[in-house]
């Protein structure tokens, strides 16, 4: 049988369909096109599963903000617990999955409990006893001193890494110990052969004003150069005698390219100023101080002027200078001679009865001889 083009009375819609098609909707009471049939069945579906899925998505503490979508559509809803509004489908919610900042704050709360626990038994573990609820790890948290017995606030990152006690009971332990600490540092003093007379500096490096017991003269040692076996620069046997007269030199070596500052004593088997220019060091300028202590003052304020001020670092190494000696030269690059004189004549200037006019200059050889070294007047 063949198709008729016929026009659906309930919809208005054009249809193809054969008699024997329109005979069986009638005795099925089916009144309509197929499309038209297809779509009541949804809606009647539809209609039956609106008010069952309402009362999952309650139950499930969602109220629904939007009419239903679907099973498998994001349903705007409100939780009724804390007021977020979210988009879950139906088919989730059936599968048991609730409101996801809900889940969050139960686990997060969850953590905090379980750290609370974990806090409290460290804290026990080490004899601190909790006063109040706990903050966190990195707040401070009222509890019991071990040792003292007195509230304190502390904070558990603290105690994890070693604290054992409250401030006041460290900061006494930190006291006592410095007591005895400057009470070790007098008599290992004083077994040097140095009378103390400032304070301790609370630094074995520290320059530490002392006076010696053999002479009297006031000197500035470490307790660390102390416990090597530093002795007293004025009445040492060996090194710059800082109670005699002593020469501030400057000297230059065009091979290396550097510049030398130093200390030594005009007179002796082989004066230090001798031992440099027979390696090839050419004497610049040079002056002869009353006491060796002024010398090496100028030396130091000299370095320290190169060192920091012109932030020139060393230049020779010591197996460059067997002699000894290579921390006090700098790269002839850098400056000039008459730059580093001119500051060492300022340094001396700034000493008690001092003038800022060299004593000599320039080494020429079978020139006039002072104690060793040949040099002429400037």
């Amino acid at each position: 049988m063949d198709y008729w083009k016929l026009t659906c009375l309930v919809c208005g819609a054009p249809v193809r369909t054969k008699l024997s098609t329109i005979r069986q909707q009638t005795k099925r009471g089916q009144g309509s096109c197929t499309p038209w049939g297809h779509r009541k069945k949804r809606e009647s579906h539809l209609a039956r599963t609106r008010t069952r899925s309402y009362e999952t998505m309650r139950q499930a503490r969602f109220e629904p903000l939007v009419e239903y979508p679907g099973v498998g559509e994001p349903w705007p809803s409100g939780c009724m617990v804390c007021g977020t509004v979210q988009s879950p489908c139906e088919g989730d919610v059936r599968a048991g999955h609730g409101c996801k900042t809900c889940a969050r704050r139960a686990n997060g709360e969850t953590q905090r409990l379980r750290k609370a626990e974990t806090a409290v038994a460290d804290m026990g573990s080490r004899g601190w006893i909790p006063l109040a609820g706990y903050p966190g790890a990195a707040q401070w948290w009222l509890c019991r001193c071990p040792v003292c017995g007195k509230p304190a606030e502390v904070k558990l990152n603290a105690v994890r890494r070693g604290q054992t006690s409250c401030n006041p009971c460290r900061y006494g332990r930190l006291a006592e110990g410095a007591r005895r600490a400057v009470g070790e540092a007098v008599l290992l003093m004083e077994a040097a052969g140095w009378e103390p007379v400032g304070e301790y500096p609370g630094n074995a490096n520290a320059p530490w004003e002392c006076g010696c017991r053999d002479c009297g003269n006031i000197s500035f040692p470490g307790v660390a150069s102390a416990r090597k076996g530093s002795r007293c620069g004025f009445c040492s046997t060996r090194g710059l005698k800082l109670a005699e007269p002593a020469l501030l030199y400057l000297l230059h070596h065009p091979e290396l390219r550097a510049y030398k500052i130093g200390t030594g004593g005009p007179r002796g088997r082989l004066p230090r100023l001798r031992q440099h220019t027979r390696r090839g060091w050419l004497v610049y300028r040079r002056r002869l101080f009353e006491t060796g202590a002024q010398a090496y003052l100028v030396e130091q304020r000299v370095l320290r002027w190169l060192r920091v001020d012109r932030e020139l670092p060393q230049w020779l190494s010591p197996e460059q200078m067997p002699q000894n000696g290579a921390s006090e030269t700098v790269c002839a690059d850098e400056l000039s001679l008459a730059e580093v004189w001119a500051r060492a004549r300022m340094e001396i200037a700034l000493l008690p009865g001092q003038s800022d006019a060299p004593v000599s200059a320039g080494y020429v050889p079978r020139a006039e001889q002072f104690d060793g070294v040949r040099s002429v007047p400037a």
